[in-house]
């Protein structure tokens, strides 16, 4: 599996969350939301102007600023 920043992730692609490294207060709001290790995450859309990009994460569409989805990472299954 390849490590990216959820900013890199494709449109309608589907990945594993790893890691973030967001303001404490940022982080456990996400936590809250359900975005912890292992959760699936996929790229919806993104605005026009770059930011927010909205994913789909456990059923609920979640719109994160572009800064913040640089300091995530997740993990997508490559091509063998």
């Amino acid at each position: 599996m390849e490590e990216i920043s959820l900013a890199a992730l494709p449109l309608g692609v589907w990945a594993e969350m790893r890691r973030e490294t967001l303001e404490p207060g940022a982080g456990r709001r996400l936590r809250e939301l359900g975005l912890v290790r292992g959760t699936a995450v996929s790229h919806l859309y993104t605005a026009p102007a770059g930011s927010p990009m909205a994913f789909s994460i456990r059923g609920a569409v979640i719109a994160l600023r572009t800064q913040d989805c640089r300091r995530i990472t997740v993990a997508v299954e490559t091509a063998p």
